[in-house]
């Protein structure tokens, strides 16, 4: 029969016993996850968490290989043995395997995320220092240039306009 006074010190044993090391992958793992890209505004911030998503998929790669390598010895034992050696540990492996590789997919698409909107801020930039040349291009064409040849060529710009306009219609 088990007292209030046994139960306290089988509970007291239990808290004092060593608490297991964490894989210190894991937190890298979980920093990479929970990346908040609609928190990211900045394009350095953009490649800050690239580079996180980027180490937590090199770090969780070689877990995988690690963890294939054991399911490859362990089948390699079964094929000269017979059975295999411990049959919990054998599904706790292949959970295992099966857990990093899901939290990769995740990461994969993360990082895949990630590539678009540094992909979309630099269209962004690109096209606004496309609109700023042409902006500073007219401004020296409207210096340089007499003013019935700058008036001339606002005239065709707003007929090829006009024509543009009316093929779509089509």
């Amino acid at each position: 029969m088990v007292t209030i006074r046994s139960f306290n010190l089988i509970r007291e044993h239990i808290e004092n016993q060593p608490k297991p090391q964490r894989n210190p992958n894991e937190q890298l793992f979980a920093a990479a996850s929970t990346v908040a890209l609609d928190l990211i505004k900045t394009e350095d911030e953009l490649a800050k968490a690239k580079q996180l998503v980027t180490d937590a998929m090199s770090a969780l790669d070689d877990e995988i290989i690690s963890i294939k390598s054991q399911i490859e010895g362990a089948q390699a034992e079964v094929f000269a043995g017979g059975q295999y050696s411990d049959p919990v540990w054998w599904r706790r492996v292949n959970g295992a395997a099966r857990h990093k590789g899901k939290l990769r997919q995740e990461l994969q698409t993360k990082l895949g995320e990630i590539n678009r909107r540094i992909r979309a801020a630099r269209m962004r930039e690109n096209s606004i220092q496309s609109q700023s040349e042409e902006r500073l291009f007219i401004a020296i064409a409207k210096l340089h240039l007499p003013p019935q040849t700058y008036e001339r060529l606002w005239e065709l710009t707003h007929e090829t306009q006009r024509m543009r306009a009316g093929n779509d219609k089509d």
